[in-house]
């Protein structure tokens, strides 16, 4: 829901709950849950935060992916301090610590394509054994999915 400083909090949907701290319930809410304007306009800021596009470390609150030397797995940064990014992986309960140095170890979400793309790319490499690099690889799957290499077509 936006409200503009000119729509004001009634015709956003907001009624005034109490005028000591500016307080505003969703109309029609029956829950008694309140909230006050400052909240309000926290949440609004906090949601207008631009996305991460993957340079340097991601700002706190980003669902991203991180790497541990082994996988990729879904984190949220839950803080930062002097140059590192705390995360937490729920389902795992895991924590990861990176620095700037690092932050390579994490990147934005991937689609699924993405995902089945990088899936391919370690299975030919997997195939391949040390005769090819991930560089490589990738190159040869960029050229099939760009039909140059004849006879060879991707399902997705």
């Amino acid at each position: 829901m936006s409200m503009s400083k000119a729509e004001g909090p009634h015709k956003a949907g907001l009624r005034s709950v109490g005028t000591r701290h500016q307080e505003y319930a969703l109309e029609g809410d029956a829950s008694g849950f309140d909230i006050t304007r400052d909240e309000y306009e926290a949440a609004l800021a906090a949601s207008k935060q631009p996305e991460w596009d993957g340079e340097g470390l991601p700002p706190v609150g980003c669902e991203c992916e991180a790497f541990d030397g082994v996988s990729w797995f879904p984190v949220v940064i839950v803080g930062r301090y002097d140059g590192f990014a705390f995360a937490w992986n729920y389902d795992q309960r895991k924590t990861l610590t990176v620095n700037e140095v690092h932050s390579v170890n994490f990147r934005p979400i991937i689609t699924e394509a993405e995902r089945k793309r990088e899936e391919a790319i370690l299975a030919m490499r997997e195939s391949l054994g040390h005769a090819a690099g991930l560089i490589e690889v990738g190159n040869i799957y960029r050229a099939i999915a760009a039909g140059k290499i004849p006879g060879i077509k991707l399902d997705d």
